[in-house]
């Protein structure tokens, strides 16, 4: 980890979590590893919704992130959540799971930390519970998850976890620009960071500060997202083009996600399978969304021409 538990800028894939014959693939893994890192990711997002987490056992949960850590060997820092539990001492066990593992920070999911009732007050508190059984050098972060409900975090919560000097990092999913620029200014005089997860608003607010992209898209070309955070900051064409085109082509989330992320692994020579716990991979396989993906693996590949040409 970098000084002061702070985290780099730049990309953080959510990872997939591969399968054969529905057990974790860690050949297929080691693989997906190499390919975030020679993308350029500043870090890897372990145990996450897109890790299929809510399908995996805690114990499988560990393992993985465990796993990673190892493999990535110091290379860049992993964070990880694993946190699925209702109840706070399990949500707890499973957290002190990832620092056991290895994982350089943990992150909480939000809409765990109470229902869709809670006051601030009752949230703030499920949040010093769980801090107050974690080591306190483990850097913190916070996920806004849209699964099973989102909570996103208001102004208030923020700033007491700004404040609090243990949490350093958001996984922004509230997909509003003027919101996003209200938690950047909120926080820019912090060492608190927010990696944006959604692509159309992405661009503006790397302008406006923001650390980075932590997103599902990541996972079908890292390195034109790794681009983009890398030069946002010029005033071409090029830029622009790049954030219109991420931002377009960040529907394809909803194309039997995380299937058709595998999909891409498959092509690549990544992963064996592209078996998902979380939905039955026949309802991807139809000829129109083969297309889909044919026609967005083509399009990436023009924007990569485009890069090495500069």
């Amino acid at each position: 980890m970098n000084e002061k538990n702070i985290l780099p800028n730049g990309v953080f894939p959510v990872m997939l979590t591969p399968f054969k014959n529905n057990e974790v693939d860690y050949l297929s893994l080691a693989k997906l590893v190499e390919w975030y890192i020679e993308s350029g990711a500043a870090g890897l997002f372990a145990a996450c919704q897109s890790s299929e987490i809510n399908y995996l056992s805690d114990q499988e949960m560990h393992d993985i992130v465990k796993f990673i850590v190892k493999h990535v060997d110091g290379r860049v820092p992993v964070v990880a959540s694993g946190h699925t539990a209702d109840k706070p001492a399990q949500q707890i066990r499973q957290l002190q799971s990832m620092v056991e593992a290895g994982a350089d920070g943990v992150v909480l999911i939000t809409n765990r930390l109470g229902d869709q009732n809670f006051t601030d007050q009752a949230v703030i508190h499920r949040m010093e519970e769980i801090m107050s059984e974690l080591p306190e050098n483990i850097p913190m972060g916070l996920y806004e998850c849209p699964s099973p409900w989102k909570r996103l975090l208001n102004r208030d919560i923020l700033k007491w976890c700004v404040d609090s000097g243990r949490f350093t990092f958001l996984k922004d999913t509230c997909c509003d620009t003027e919101m996003l620029n209200d938690r950047l200014a909120l926080t820019q005089n912090s060492n608190f960071k927010i990696y944006n997860a959604n692509g159309p608003t992405l661009l503006s607010s790397l302008k406006a500060g923001a650390a980075g992209y932590s997103g599902v898209m990541a996972n079908y070309h890292c390195d034109l997202y790794v681009w983009l955070c890398s030069h946002f900051a010029q005033q071409t064409l090029l830029v622009e083009e790049m954030a219109r085109f991420l931002s377009a082509t960040s529907l394809y989330e909803f194309v039997n996600y995380p299937t058709s992320a595998k999909y891409i692994q498959k092509l690549l020579g990544t992963f064996d399978s592209t078996f998902s716990r979380s939905i039955d991979e026949a309802q991807f396989y139809t000829s129109a969304n083969l297309l889909l993906l044919e026609h967005l693996q083509a399009l990436a590949d023009s924007y990569r021409q485009k890069i090495v040409k500069l």
